[in-house]
This record gives C-alpha cells, structure tokens and sequence, in this order.
C-alpha cells in the first residue's frame, strides 16, 4: 500500500490542513496511542481497528465544530528592492567578507591559502 491508498494518512492530513494538528505526536494524542505506533502505521503497518479510531476520531471533531473555519494566517508583506538598492546591498556584503578575510589571514598569520576569489 503507497502512502496516498493509506486512509490515516488521509485522515492525518485532513485534520492537519484544517488546522486541527499541526504534528504526528499531535495526531497520535489525539487517537490515544504512542508516536512510534502512528509513525509505523502512518509508513504502511496500519490495522484496521486504527483506521477506525482515526475516522471515529475525525468524525467527532468535524461534527462538533460548529465553528468557520479558522481565518488564514496573515500573509507577509514581500519588500520589493530596486536594482540599484540590490548592487548597495551586495557590494556592502563584499566589503564585509573582504574585511573578515583581512582579519582572519592577519590571526593566523597569513597561512591560509587562498582556494578562491571572494
């Protein structure tokens, strides 16, 4: 059985992208069993009597809530750099690598061999 035929995954699934579990330890408290019996399970091993746990489970808690659906998160506002605002900011980042390399060959002495332009 591939991941996709086993109906906990499915189950595990649903009730994560609802927003109802967020891990598999969530998922496995919420069925009464240990992580590593939902883990093996959730790899192929699963009994039957699980499955039934899980849709018993998944049953009551859509059943009960009555609720809408949680809002979705806030989404980020992306900032957007101009050209010009990039080249500042990666030519800052070479000065700064440059300067950490002239420290970093004056404590050891210059030793260090060179395996490359920065």
């Amino acid at each position: 059985m591939n991941k996709s035929e086993n109906r906990l995954v499915q189950i595990y699934d649903e009730l994560r992208s609802l927003g109802y579990v967020t891990t598999q330890r969530e998922f496995a408290s919420l069925l009464g069993i240990h992580f590593s019996t939902l883990s093996s399970a959730l790899s192929g091993a699963v009994s039957q009597k699980l499955v039934a746990t899980a849709e018993r489970v998944r049953r009551e808690i859509l059943d009960n809530d009555k609720s809408p659906a949680p809002a979705p998160a806030p989404t980020r506002k992306v900032e957007e750099l101009s050209p010009a605002e990039m080249l500042r900011i990666i030519g800052g980042m070479a000065e700064t690598i440059q300067s950490q390399q002239a420290v970093i060959d004056r404590l050891t002495g210059g030793e260090q061999q060179k395996k490359g332009a920065v």
